[in-house]
């Protein structure tokens, strides 16, 4: 699940700080699971828990399948993911979302492929990523939005926890914005074991 806060809302010409539209990926499977190669598709839902006056949200419901491609080698991970977006509370509105990302990771003690999981404190990690959205069919039809973000990844790895802060910055004259400044943070839970469930238990 994704929670996204923003301060990209306007009220009266000032900026507003507040929920944009939460995505649940309502089921998720590795198509492809090897050590260095990662390729997984999902079907998310995106709720309008925005609020569409102040522009934190876009007011609808989209039905949007993933597909992720999580390629590494050494220190150096690359990425791909499609993302085609369908509007499914009102009217018909299709788009292609997409991106890709190359990053390098200062894992120590590296050999054919980096640690999953490293013995230090903490884990530096440089990114550039290009994402883009193409308008299929509907309100949308025909724009294509490119832009660039290069960013930092800070991993905790003993405790799982990430935080990514970087600049989006447009690179077509279809933009949602100037430039855009980013930060996520995320984990990884294994819910199972919150719960205290087990692959072993029925």
């Amino acid at each position: 699940m994704f929670i996204p806060f923003s301060t990209e809302g306007q009220n009266d010409g000032e900026a507003v700080y507040g929920l944009g539209d939460i995505e649940w990926q309502v089921v998720k499977h590795s198509l492809v699971l090897k050590p260095e190669t990662i390729v997984t598709a999902a079907m998310a839902i995106v709720l309008p828990t925005g609020s569409e006056h102040t522009g934190l949200g876009r007011g609808e419901t989209f039905l949007e399948p993933h597909v992720f491609l999580d390629q590494a080698y050494r220190n150096w991970y690359f990425g791909v993911n499609l993302v085609p977006s369908v509007r499914v509370s009102r009217g018909s509105q299709t788009a292609l979302e997409w991106g890709g990302v190359l990053s390098y990771s200062f894992i120590d003690g590296t050999d054919r492929m980096a640690a999953p999981s490293p013995h230090q404190p903490l884990v530096f990690s440089p990114s550039l990523e290009v994402l883009g959205e193409t308008g299929l069919g509907g309100e949308g039809r025909g724009e294509n939005i490119v832009s660039v973000l290069p960013g930092v990844h800070l991993w905790h790895p003993k405790s799982g926890w990430q935080l990514h802060v970087g600049m989006r910055l447009p690179l077509t004259d279809d933009r949602e914005e100037d430039r855009m400044f980013l930060v996520q943070i995320g984990n990884h839970f294994d819910w199972g074991k919150l719960f205290g469930r087990n692959r072993g238990s029925r």
